[in-house]
């Protein structure tokens, strides 16, 4: 009988194993897909916003915002403990700034894109949004 319960006792064991390491691969794949996705979004963004700047038709601005809308909202599916949920509240900020106050960005369009940029070369480093942050902070002083 204690030979039956060691073997079940092991089996249980490696059983639990595997379903954590399959737990733990699904989840490492949802995070790179999430990267992909979200820095796909970005760079998207930023190159709305390039095209804006050339041409300022209104239509390459709001496709612009809607990419950056889509990058933001995404970071809900990525979990509270990661860099990017805890940049949330700031894109959050610049996006209100996109979608409420469009003629803000008159002269700080170079300083957006080149945030955007930072922030699809490395969106997991906490410092790539920093640039994004001094973009808020000189559309609201200017416009206050």
């Amino acid at each position: 009988m204690k030979n039956k319960s060691e073997l079940t006792s092991k089996i249980v064991f490696v059983v639990c194993l595997v379903l954590f390491a399959v737990f733990i691969s699904q989840l490492c794949k949802h995070k790179q897909a999430f990267i992909i996705s979200y820095t796909d979004l970005i760079g998207n963004a930023t190159q709305g916003f390039s095209v804006y700047q050339n041409t300022n038709d209104e239509s390459d601005y709001w496709r612009a915002v809607a990419s950056y809308g889509a990058a933001v909202n995404s970071i809900l599916t990525i979990g509270e403990d990661t860099d990017i949920y805890k940049e949330r509240q700031s894109l959050m900020a610049v996006y209100q700034v996109l979608l409420n106050h469009p003629q803000w960005l008159n002269n700080e369009m170079e300083q957006l894109i080149a945030a955007l940029e930072n922030i699809a070369d490395d969106p997991l480093h906490r410092s790539s949004y920093d640039r994004l942050l001094v973009f808020y902070n000189s559309c609201n002083a200017e416009n206050k």
